[in-house]
Formats: structure tokens, C-alpha cells, sequence
């Protein structure tokens, strides 16, 4: 198994598993899945699983357009709301998973409809997960 990801009908939680560098079109595929489930409401939030990690072609060009694609499904799927997308990444310190989820959240900049945290345990990860699936982001406070 190098990438597996599945949708889980019961709480719209979208859960990515990767073992081995997914091939580019494999990657495609999945993501476009993803989007499509994004912007007609089908999810509530993403896991992904990085503690197997062996091996990745990704780049820091390529893991911002994933976020950027993510956000202008949200903003598609989502336009009259402040809905926001929780991405939990799980992964061990020291680790090439970890390395990848750091990288995630530093191209996460200036994203408004997405939110990264990164977690060493899946049970935090799902409770951190459990707490912001659905809910809006509030408005924005007006500055001094």
C-alpha cells in the first residue's frame, strides 16, 4: 500500500494514509476526489496519516497549489458561510511524515477557509478534529 485514502459516511471525515511516494497521477486522482467532496459539502474535515512515510515526490510549490485548491473549493462549496477545513496531519518527530506536515503548515499562510495542526497521536488528532468539523469560523474582528 503506498496511498490510501477513504470517506467515512458517518461523520464526513476524509482520512489519507501514505506509505510510499504516491505516483503524480495517483495524486491527481485523489485530489481531485477531494475537491470534488469539498466544494459540494460531502467533508467535514481531512486526517492524514504520515507516521509510515517512507518516501515523497512532493514539492513546497506542489503542497501550496494543494492548499490553494483546497481553499477555492471551500470558497466554491461553501460561498455564504465561514466554514472552515480542519486538516490534521499525524506524525512522529524525527520522521520524513513530519518533515512533510511542517511543510504543509508552512504553506498554509493567508489561507482563510483551511486550518492545519499537526499531531504526534491519531486520538488527539481525531479529538482536535471532532471539535472543529462543521462549525464556521466567526467573523473577523475589525482592527484598532
Amino acid at each position: 500500500m503506498s496511498t490510501e485514502f477513504q470517506l467515512s459516511e458517518q461523520d464526513g471525515l476524509l482520512t489519507f494514509r501514505v506509505e510510499e511516494a504516491p505516483a503524480p497521477e495517483v495524486v491527481d486522482r485523489i485530489l481531485g476526489d477531494a475537491l470534488v467532496m469539498i466544494s459540494s459539502r460531502q467533508l467535514t474535515g481531512m486526517l492524514f496519516d504520515l507516521r509510515a512515510q517512507s518516501s515523497s515526490d512532493l514539492t513546497s510549490r506542489r503542497a501550496r497549489r494543494i492548499l490553494l485548491a483546497c481553499e477555492r473549493a471551500m470558497l466554491i462549496g461553501w460561498p455564504d458561510t465561514r466554514q472552515v477545513l480542519p486538516f490534521a496531519i499525524v506524525s512522529t518527530p524525527d520522521t520524513l511524515g513530519y518533515g512533510i506536515g511542517r511543510m504543509m503548515l508552512g504553506h498554509a499562510y493567508g489561507l482563510d477557509r483551511l486550518t492545519l495542526a499537526q499531531f504526534e497521536a491519531l486520538p488527539e488528532a481525531r479529538a482536535w478534529l471532532a471539535g472543529l468539523q462543521a462549525r464556521p469560523r466567526p467573523p473577523a474582528t475589525p482592527g484598532p
